[in-house]
């Protein structure tokens, strides 16, 4: 009797430990990534094109 409880109690764990894994994944992936990102500046990318490249025509 003392195995089929310890048996219960294992499974139990198991599922309880599946079920907040489930929930905890649920609950990270519905915040947004940008509160946890560090606020930075816009900045102004330079681009230069290479003077002998092919100008492209539409």
């Amino acid at each position: 009797m003392a195995d089929q409880l310890n048996k219960n109690i294992g499974r139990r764990k198991f599922f309880s430990r599946i079920g907040m894994g489930t929930a905890a994944i649920g609950f990270f992936s519905s915040i947004p990534v940008k509160l946890f990102a560090k606020v930075k500046k816009e900045q102004n990318v330079k681009v230069l094109i290479h003077p002998s490249a092919v100008k492209r025509t539409k």
